[in-house]
């Protein structure tokens, strides 16, 4: 679910996150305002509930 949620992402923006290592996608995780895991996992959660 959190990698669907980080190619949405990055497609708007035009990054292609499998092209990145995983140090550099740490630091861009913040830089590019990338959502959180725990951020994606509350609101999934929130959607199950309902």
């Amino acid at each position: 679910m959190y990698l669907m949620v980080l190619e949405h992402y990055s497609g708007l923006r035009g990054i292609d996150i499998h092209a990145m290592t995983v140090p550099v996608f740490l630091k861009e995780l913040d830089r590019r305002s990338f959502p959180g895991f725990e951020t994606v996992r509350r609101s999934r959660q929130k959607v199950q509930a309902t």
